[in-house]
């Protein structure tokens, strides 16, 4: 078996090669050639949840993750979200990996929202905002970057600390210019892309600010209780999702907006089935699309699988027998 690290999952597969994955394994989703259950979800006191996730696939073998959230962990220097990823024969069951389970959802989940950009988003954007800066932020800003080219990039968090620790630490390796946004209205309304990662309960921004033309992608909130968007903000949009069934039963915003009317899930179109080509995604340059995500084993399945393959072909990470 192999043991992988942090920097063996990003040396493994690059952001780009990422992207493609995703697109693949978003279309798995779609089709429904997978299985994976619905992903449990274990509150562990009032602070932090437990999230157990697992499919398989003929061609493509086994997955099994558990991961930790607890948002608090920031105030703390630590990590949000950790835990273990097994990769598995398909035909044996022989755990073949384990990896780290919170990078390996970063990576995917960033990957997953470039695809979206990829497919969904205007090709000509100037100013992209980012809202929340943990580490979802920094693979969103990455993917991002890998498919369109904004000419700056604002960041924004509650706690201004968080927003400067991003610029520095990634200032050197990006070609946009970074700020730090200290007048989120505006920033809303200037931007052409708008990605949001965050724990909230409440809408992060006012959907009313929202300019025509502009992409969103959601990636933050995982249960019912969480909300990033506002009513307005779906109301306005063309909504695109990573899994139809998924969303409807974690998606705090969709939920509470198909309550009040203002959306359907019948109108809830899965990305996979954009990136196959069964629907045009974007139609016009007004658009304002939607891209909704709670996370997939299936996404986790593809992502575990290339990095074993590449580790295997290039040697990466530490080999043990068990």
């Amino acid at each position: 078996m192999r043991i992988l690290t942090v920097d063996d999952v990003h040396a493994a597969v690059p952001m780009l090669q990422a992207i493609k994955i995703m697109s693949e394994a978003a279309v798995t989703i779609h089709t429904g050639s997978a299985r994976a259950p619905e992903r449990l979800g274990i509150d562990a006191g009032d602070n932090g949840r437990l999230l157990l996730m697992g499919a398989t696939h003929t061609d493509l073998g086994m997955v099994c993750k558990t991961v930790s959230v607890f948002p608090e962990n920031r105030t703390k220097g630590l990590p949000t979200i950790t835990g273990l990823v097994q990769y598995l024969d398909g035909e044996t069951g022989e755990p073949l990996a384990i990896m780290p389970g919170g990078e390996l959802t970063a990576w995917r989940t960033g990957a997953l929202g470039g695809a979206a950009i990829d497919h969904l988003a205007r090709e000509q954007i100037d100013y992209a905002l980012i809202i929340g800066c943990g580490a979802q932020a920094v693979t969103q800003m990455q993917a991002l970057l890998a498919v369109r080219q904004p000419r700056r990039i604002g960041l924004y968090d509650r706690n201004p600390d968080f927003v400067q620790a991003m610029i520095e630490s990634n200032r050197l390796h990006v070609s946009a210019e970074l700020v730090a946004v200290d007048n989120l209205d505006r920033a809303v309304a200037d931007a052409d892309i708008v990605i949001t990662a965050t724990n909230s309960k409440k809408p992060v921004f006012d959907g009313g600010y929202l300019r025509p033309g502009v992409h969103i992608n959601a990636i933050g909130s995982f249960k019912p209780e969480m909300r990033e968007l506002d009513a307005e903000a779906v109301a306005g949009s063309r909504i695109f999702v990573d899994s139809a069934s998924s969303v409807a039963l974690e998606a705090g915003e969709l939920m509470l907006a198909a309550r009040a009317g203002v959306t359907h899930r019948e109108d809830w179109v899965e990305l996979g089935e954009v990136v196959a080509g069964k629907h045009p995604g974007r139609i016009g340059d007004d658009d304002i699309t939607l891209f909704k995500s709670v996370g997939h084993a299936v996404l986790d399945l593809y992502m575990a699988r290339a990095v074993y393959q590449s580790a295997e072909q290039q040697a990466i990470g530490k080999r043990i027998k068990l």
